[in-house]
This record gives structure tokens, C-alpha cells and sequence, in this order.
């Protein structure tokens, strides 16, 4: 290969090579065909291949990130990986990128859901894992942002400024590993400045600690729009500029800056060599692209979703082994919550969590598999009490026929009776119009233009009622009329007030909306629904009170859990609080009062606060966001015929103050135009923060609960070499469950106060039948008694006394030891 691509780099012109570091479009590169060079395709991709904008864009939904992480289990990632290089390859996408792995500083970054928690090395395994499996296949993973990329608020024009040990110990430890165990083809940079320099022109991160320290010889490549000086990017160690097209930072001012010497030719030569290997990998030099033997949503994948969706559950409470439940006892289930019946996948890019949505051709709902499942001999009934605000945008089913959109040069043009340049349709459930959205989305037809429009069509009730319908708009100006009424509107990242009327089932109600644009790299509209139902809560409470069992079905959404698309100070970009939206903690209560056989099951992005009900209630389910299989997942755990299998991969504590940049007010940061965030806490994220300040948290790291019971056994340390050791441990089930433990080596020292207490360094997952025990090994090399040195700015190993600990979470711990790495 390398023979071959520098035999390629001696035949490119240098406007070729110009165009061989930016993106041809949006989402492709490479494109030379006189050499030879197909345009290949890469697609958002962290837990599915995400093809906004296709004809068909369906896509199998993968339990998300945070989902996997709880597996705790390297194997499953693997395969993880190879069900998204499946679908990639099917519909003939050579680049997924993903994984996300920033790491989970506050439980209020929006995009936790998409991360691998709080911990870099089970972050870093688990990426590592995702990219061999993704790769083997032919699909380049693309691990994601490189670096300090901890919240979405400002993250587009925010600083992190951070210790640079801690930057090297904590933040890059688990691309580090996930680098060296992984070798993915491309890792993606941050949108933030790291200590004052653009990611995208950070040299230390993109040249000192990939290529030199972790051996990276694939491409660095910038977020979308992430490019701002392509001379400081080039210069730094940047390799490809993306989006794509003519208006790329590369193909405007490159040609110039290699005119006067300001980027040596050597310089874009080693760029462009690093994206001529990436294009070989992909296939670009192929005759065309081959997706024979691949299919998109395959059997296979979708068994695959089922049982990744039980892997990663953790078992948060089960009072007296009230589950697995007894199939045949109960006559009467009501199912609850405003997740019951909700699907969390089947939505647009903004209401699917930005880049981490996906569009299944189907989704399982906890109702619905219930009522599949035990309809027959129980009587199952559906009653949310609460709806998501998300299911409140407007259904799908309301929307008969797109609307009518005509699109002028001006506003002037508009109101003056002037020609449009376009008419065409609109589904104004959610229109992305801009160069670049930030989830991928881009309308090429208008998007670089200035424009005026005008949509106009009708929603058609499906039952009668009390409703109110609204405006969203991103970045633009908008005027809204219903039924001829004028609702006041205006500029930028507002909704218009909620237009409340009497409507009658089946009789159309007129919308009109008009909106003003300017090119910008992200503007939007969306029509919102809402039905005010004052019943329903006390419907479902009389429900409950009059079954047998109750089963609570709620958490979060992705209006939530989701990227901040847009740029700047984009508002409501992450979570706003711990809190159960909508009211579910009281209504949880309620229910509790009403009928105290309840089982309670979270579908969630990230720690919420459990406190006015955990305690109560005899049984709590996680399955953060499991995937289109979420409801068949859900009742084989329920009813025992899946055992839950997952792990917290964060801490979860009592109230947000508990977490470090809230207990010391550094959240959000700054965020006027001299956006910036410090990370005052330095290396005391998660367990290691409760560790040192003693914090009582509701779920430790680590932590879940088994249907199966275990007996663990420290039986031996063995030294294999001057640092490195193997650590035996004996596990028994003692029950007759089939089931998984996971095994936690943790590691610290009394000889280096200013380290943490303890830091996770392996672990391991270990399936059991019923009263099968197995010896399980875990290692600890050099590495693990390793930590970075101010004076050789490098990671450097220190001999010394090391305690080890082994627990099943970070604060169940059943064996300690010490040993002395030489």
C-alpha cells in the first residue's frame, strides 16, 4: 500500500492534492478520476449509520453509547462495531464516525448518552472494541472529539482549559487506548479550543500525542465546520477539513498560502499521503463499490440489538427479588410513563439526538411487546399519565400531505408578488435549511443563498379537543398563522407562543409560515404539538390502583439527550437539570400510593435524580436508550427469561451538586463571547472525586444488581515481570440463574497523595450457569503504574508500592493487596 499511494502523490497536481484535504461534499471524499480515485462515503455512525437526507434512510437503532459501556464487555463492542460496518456496507458507506468518547465530567452534557461514562479506561476498551469491530468489515471508524469536548453548551466557540497533565493523565488516556488497541483510520477532532488553540490546530494532541505516542497513521480530520485557519490546521497536524465542497477553508485560501511558502509543500504532501492511505482502505481506488453479501437491518443485527439491549441493563433496585416476575400470576398490567408507548428513534435529527439518531425501520415499545407477549392470557393496558414534550411534536399522522413551500430571492420579492426560484414540498415536522447543520443535514439546492419562503398547508386532527400548536425556529426569522390567525413571532432560537383552540377530529386546521434567511452554518423550523389532556395522570392512577402489577415506563428523551446543533451559545444544548422532566418523580409516587407493586423502568441518556422514589419502590430498571428491540429487551428481564447484565459506567449521586463541576461552580463556564470553561477539578471526575471527598452517592460506578448470586475469591497474584502481574480471581454463582458478573480491578498508592484513591485499570466480564464457578484472570503492566511527569512531559513509570483493590463496583470491594512494580 504504501509503494503504491506515494506512486499516486507524485502524479497529483497540486490543485489535486488541495482538493484531497477538504471533503468533495458533505459527507464524501477523494474524487479524482483521472487517477483512478472514486468519491467514497463516510456517515455519522455511533450507534448506527445514520443516512440523513437518503431516499431510504432506515438504519438498525443500536442500544446508544452509554448502553454499551454498561456491558462492561470488550467482546460485545466488537460485534457492536461489525453491526455498524454491516449496515455502512449494505447501503455502500466506507467511514462510520464513531465512537463518541468524551468523557462524562457533568450529567448534564447532552450527549453523555452517545459517551462511554465517566472512567478512560473502560471508555477507551470499549471504543477500542467498537473500532476492530467496525474495521474488519471495511468501514474506517472515527473516534470522537478530540479532545475536552465535555458539554455542548458553547462547544463550538468555547476554550476548555484544563491542567495539561490532567489533559494527558485523564482526557486522552482513553483515546490513548482506544489508538493503540483499536488503530482506527481517521479520529475526528473538537470543536473547542483546547487551553486557548483551536482542536483542529492543536498540535500537541493532533502530532505529539497521536502519531508520536500512539503509533496513529491514520487521518485527523475536523468536525464539521471545525476548520478555522486551514494554514494553523495544516500547520498542527490536521489532515482532512470537512464539510465538503467548493466553499472549504482548503480549496479558498490553500493554494495561496502554498504560493507563499506559508504551508511547505512537504506539509500538505504528508497530508495528503495520510488521506490517500485512508482512501485505499476505503476502497476508493476500487472500480466501484461493492455491497454484495451485506444487508441493511439484517436478522442477524436485529438479534444482535435484543441481546445488547439486555447486556447493558442494570438492575438499580430489586427490593426482596421482587423481579424477575412470575409469568401467570398477575390478571390485570397497567402499563405507564410517558416512555410505555413512545418510540425513541423513529424522529428527525434534531429530535433524535442530533449525529447519534437513527431511523429503525420499526421500534418494539414496552407496551408494545407486553401486549404481544402476555395480552392473551392477562389483560394489558396502556395509560402514559404523561406525555413526553417530545411526543408533543407534531405526530406524524396529522401531516396528510406535505405542505406547500415556495422559496423567493428576498423578503421584498416575497410580499411584492414576485416570481419564486422554487416551489416544492416541505414535511414541517422539522425543515433544516444551512450550508452545514451541525447533525450532517444540508439542503445544497438553497442553503448558500439568501432567501425568503412561504409554506402553507393544513393538519388534520385525529380526535377532538383542547390542543395548542407552536412554532420552533433555530437561527432565522419566522412569521405564524393559524386558521388566519397571527401568531407573534421573531429571530432566533425562540418558539412562537402556543396557539391553543378547540379542534374537531378529521377537520383540517390552516398553518402558514413564513421565514427570512440568511446563509448561516444551521437555521431550522418545526411545528410542535400539544395536547392538553388534564385527565390523564388520574386515569392512569385509577388504572394502577385496580391491577395487579404496574409497570412505570419513563426517563428522558432527546430533546434531552442530544448534540447542541447550531453555533455559538445555542440554547437548551444540555440537560437543564437532574431532575425527572415532566413531573415523573411525583407522579412515580403516586403510583407508588396507589398500587406499590411497581416496577419502575428508565430509558435515559445520563444520572437523573431518583431520590423522592428509589427508595420505595421494589424494583428500578436502567436501560438508558436500548434500541429498536427496547420493548422485547425490556420483558424478557422482567419476566425473567433474560437476566440484566449491565454496569453504571458513571457514578450516580444524589443531586448534581455531588458532581465535581457543580460542587465548585465551573459549569457551565463562560458563555458570552469569551466562551470558556476551566476544569478546576483537575483529575477528580466521577469515583474518583467521591472517593477523595467521601460522597454518599446513590449508585456507585460499577454498580448493578444480578437475578444470580455470586461468591468472589482473591486466589493469587502472580508477578510475570519486572512491572507486570496477573491477579486471579475465583467467581461462584451460587444460585440456579444463569448469569454474568463483572469483575473491577482498581489500583492506587499511598506513595502519590495527589493521585486519586484508586483508578480503574481492568476488568472483566465472566458468564456463569447455575452454580458454575471459573477462575478469571486480570492483568496490570507498566502502563498502570504509569502517570504523567511535568518535567519530561511525558507519561512515565514509577516504581513504588501499589495498592490493588477488586470489587464488583467502585465501592463494593471484596479483596485488597499490595504489589511493587520494579
Amino acid at each position: 500500500m504504501e509503494n503504491f499511494i506515494r506512486t499516486v502523490l507524485e502524479k497529483l497536481t497540486v490543485e489535486e492534492k488541495i482538493s484531497l484535504v477538504s471533503g468533495t461534499s458533505n459527507m464524501g471524499i477523494g474524487k479524482i478520476p483521472r487517477l483512478g480515485i472514486r468519491e467514497v462515503f463516510m456517515a455519522d455512525g455511533p450507534q448506527g449509520i445514520r443516512r440523513e437526507g437518503t431516499p431510504d434512510m432506515t438504519n438498525t437503532a443500536l442500544p446508544c453509547g452509554l448502553a454499551l459501556a454498561a456491558s462492561f464487555d470488550t467482546e460485545l463492542a466488537q460485534q457492536y462495531g461489525g453491526v455498524i460496518a454491516e449496515d455502512a456496507r449494505a447501503c455502500g458507506i466506507r467511514a462510520s464516525l464513531g465512537p463518541g468518547m468524551n468523557l462524562m465530567r457533568t450529567p448534564l452534557n447532552g450527549r453523555t448518552f452517545e459517551y462511554y461514562g465517566e472512567d478512560p479506561v473502560l471508555s477507551g476498551r470499549i471504543a477500542a472494541g467498537y473500532i476492530k469491530g467496525c474495521q474488519a468489515k471495511g468501514v474506517a471508524a472515527c473516534p470522537k472529539h478530540l479532545a475536552l469536548n465535555n458539554q455542548e453548551i458553547c462547544r463550538t466557540i468555547g476554550n476548555s482549559i484544563c491542567d495539561h497533565a490532567v489533559l494527558r493523565d485523564l482526557y486522552l488516556e482513553n483515546f490513548e487506548i482506544a489508538v493503540t488497541g483499536g488503530k482506527p483510520q481517521m479520529v475526528m477532532t473538537a470543536y473547542n479550543k483546547i487551553n486557548g488553540i483551536q482542536a483542529s490546530e492543536y498540535e500537541y494532541t493532533q502530532k505529539k500525542f497521536l502519531r508520536e505516542e500512539c503509533g496513529f497513521d491514520g487521518v485527523t480530520v475536523s468536525d464539521w465546520g471545525g476548520t478555522h485557519d486551514i494554514k494553523k490546521a495544516l500547520l498542527g497536524g490536521q489532515d482532512l477539513e470537512m464539510g465538503g465542497g467548493e466553499n472549504t477553508l482548503a480549496r479558498k485560501n490553500l493554494a495561496a498560502h502554498i504560493k507563499n511558502g506559508d504551508v511547505p509543500m512537504d506539509v500538505l504532501d504528508n497530508a495528503v499521503l495520510n488521506n490517500l492511505r485512508l482512501l485505499y482502505r476505503m476502497g476508493a481506488f476500487d472500480k466501484e463499490e461493492n455491497c454484495s453479501g451485506y444487508k441493511l437491518c439484517s436478522d442477524e443485527s436485529l438479534k444482535f440489538v435484543r441481546r445488547a439491549a439486555v447486556e447493558g441493563a442494570v438492575l438499580l433496585e430489586n427490593k426482596n427479588s421482587f423481579l424477575p416476575l412470575e409469568r401467570g400470576r398477575y390478571k390485570k398490567i397497567t402499563v405507564t410513563g410517558p416512555s410505555a408507548n413512545f418510540k425513541h428513534h423513529i424522529r428527525s435529527v434534531v429530535y433524535g439526538g442530533g449525529s447519534g439518531a437513527t431511523y429503525p425501520p420499526y421500534e418494539v415499545t414496552v407496551y408494545d411487546a407486553l401486549k404481544a407477549r402476555f395480552g392473551a392470557d392477562c389483560e394489558v393496558n396502556l395509560a402514559p399519565g404523561i406525555l413526553h414534550e417530545l411526543e408533543e411534536i407534531m405526530p406524524e399522522k396529522m401531516i396528510r400531505e406535505d405542505f406547500d413551500a415556495e422559496y423567493f430571492d428576498d423578503i421584498e420579492t416575497m410580499y411584492n408578488g414576485g416570481e419564486p426560484f422554487l416551489v416544492r414540498k416541505e414535511n414541517p415536522i422539522n425543515i433544516n435549511y444551512g450550508s452545514m447543520n451541525v447533525g450532517g443535514v444540508s439542503d445544497d439546492s438553497i442553503s448558500e443563498r439568501k432567501f425568503a419562503g412561504r409554506l402553507h398547508g393544513f393538519i388534520t386532527p385525529v380526535k377532538s379537543g383542547h390542543i395548542g400548536i407552536q412554532l420552533g425556529i433555530n437561527q432565522m426569522y419566522a412569521k405564524f398563522r393559524v386558521n388566519g390567525k397571527e401568531i407573534t413571532c421573531g429571530n432566533f432560537d425562540i418558539y412562537a407562543p402556543v396557539c391553543e383552540l378547540q379542534v374537531e377530529k378529521d377537520v383540517p386546521v390552516e398553518i402558514d409560515i413564513e421565514v427570512n434567511y440568511y446563509p448561516n452554518k444551521g437555521a431550522g423550523i418545526s411545528l410542535r404539538y400539544f395536547d392538553f389532556d388534564n385527565q390523564r395522570m388520574q386515569t392512569a392512577i385509577e388504572l394502577a390502583a385496580a391491577s395487579d402489577l404496574v409497570i412505570y415506563v419513563g426517563g428522558s428523551n432527546h430533546i434531552f439527550d442530544k448534540e447542541g446543533i447550531g453555533w455559538g451559545n445555542v440554547p437548551y444544548s444540555d440537560i437543564p437539570s437532574m431532575k425527572l422532566p415532566y413531573g415523573q418523580s411525583e407522579f412515580i409516587a403516586k403510583l407508588y400510593d396507589a398500587n406499590p407493586n411497581i416496577c419502575v423502568v428508565l430509558l435515559n441518556g445520563s444520572a437523573l435524580e431518583v431520590e423522592e422514589f428509589a427508595d420505595k419502590v421494589p424494583a428500578m430498571l436502567e436501560m438508558f436508550y436500548p434500541g429498536m428491540e427496547c420493548g422485547n429487551a425490556v420483558a424478557d428481564i422482567l419476566f425473567g427469561e433474560k437476566t440484566p447484565q449491565g454496569r453504571l459506567p458513571f457514578s450516580w449521586c444524589r443531586k448534581l451538586e455531588d458532581y465535581p463541576p457543580h460542587a465548585n461552580k465551573s459549569y457551565p463556564g463562560t458563555v458570552d463571547d469569551n466562551a470558556h470553561v476551566n476544569y478546576l477539578e483537575g483529575m477528580f471526575i466521577g469515583y474518583r472525586y467521591m472517593d477523595k471527598e467521601k460522597i454518599d452517592v446513590r449508585y456507585p460506578f460499577g454498580y448493578g444488581l444480578s437475578y444470580g448470586k455470586f461468591e468472589h475469591e482473591m486466589v493469587e497474584t502472580v508477578r510475570n515481570g519486572a512491572h507486570d502481574f496477573s491477579v486471579r480471581v475465583r467467581v461462584k454463582n451460587i444460585s440456579d440463574i444463569a448469569d454474568a458478573e463483572v469483575i473491577q480491578l482498581y489500583v492506587g498508592s499511598d506513595e502519590f497523595p495527589e493521585r486519586p484513591v484508586k483508578a480503574l485499570r481492568d476488568f472483566v466480564k465472566v458468564k456463569l450457569n447455575g452454580n458454575e464457578e471459573k477462575i478469571v484472570e486480570l492483568k496490570l503492566g507498566k502502563r498502570d503504574f504509569s502517570h504523567y511527569s511535568r518535567m519530561k512531559n511525558a507519561i512515565c513509570f514509577y516504581p513504588g508500592k501499589y495498592n490493588i483493590y477488586l470489587g464488583t463496583s467502585a465501592n463494593d470491594i471484596f479483596a485488597a493487596s499490595t504489589v511493587e512494580p520494579e
